[in-house]
């Protein structure tokens, strides 16, 4: 009996702790997506419990069971700054002919920004995808393009002393144009080329120093 007793004491007290842990310690209530794609375009992704019922202008709402996602699509990163609730992120882009090495850091949010909210008052994991190869960040996940910061709260939010990530970005646009004009370029050599062997070719079948005039009957030139 004193062993049952013992074990039942010992769960008892596991599911207490389980039950009493702070919220930090359990999954965030929110989800931010956000996807930076090759073309600039900017599509923003805010998952939330559907009782919080924020009123969120310019966004598309898809409620499913107890949550709610909000979405909403940027042409580029100079319009998504002037938008109400973007991100408290800075970019630094090096550009260079068909490639480009960008830097995203953190800056401190306004109290009435969306994100800062949601991160002091639920809890939220965050994720950024970018289209290029990821050289260094600091998420807590990591997966090929696509990073995690898991649980931000009041205790964590997101570094401001190191960037969130660093990558390079190929312009595919660019690479796709160039690809297209190196074949348009080599195709008219090609054909050029071969123009310029049959001239060749005309002028030696048909040059006056081939014919032999011995050959010629002045008769026959005569009756034409």
């Amino acid at each position: 009996m004193r062993v049952r007793f013992s074990t039942g004491v010992v769960m008892f007290m596991v599911m207490a702790t389980i039950l009493l842990l702070p919220r930090s310690a359990c999954a965030a209530d929110a989800v931010w997506l956000w996807e930076w794609k090759e073309t600039g375009v900017i599509v923003e992704k805010v998952q939330i419990p559907a009782t919080l019922n924020l009123s969120m202008d310019g966004w598309e709402a898809d409620k499913k069971g107890d949550t709610i996602t909000y979405t909403r699509q940027v042409p580029d990163w100079h319009v998504y700054q002037q938008l109400p609730h973007h991100l408290p992120l800075t970019i630094k882009e090096d550009k260079k002919f068909l490639s480009s090495k960008v830097e995203i850091g953190v800056v401190q949010a306004s109290p009435d920004n969306l994100f800062r909210q949601l991160v002091e008052n639920q809890g939220l994991d965050f994720s950024i995808i970018v289209p290029g190869n990821i050289s260094q960040h600091s998420a807590d996940q990591a997966s090929e393009n696509q990073l995690w910061w898991k649980n931000l709260n009041k205790n964590k939010g997101l570094p401001d002393d190191v960037p969130l990530l660093a990558s390079s970005i190929i312009d595919g646009m660019t690479l796709g144009i160039t690809i297209i004009a190196l074949g348009a370029l080599m195709v008219l050599f090609y054909f050029i080329n071969r123009m310029r062997k049959v001239d060749e070719l005309i002028a030696d079948v048909y040059s006056l120093e081939n014919i032999d005039l011995e050959d010629i009957n002045p008769e026959e030139w005569e009756e034409k």
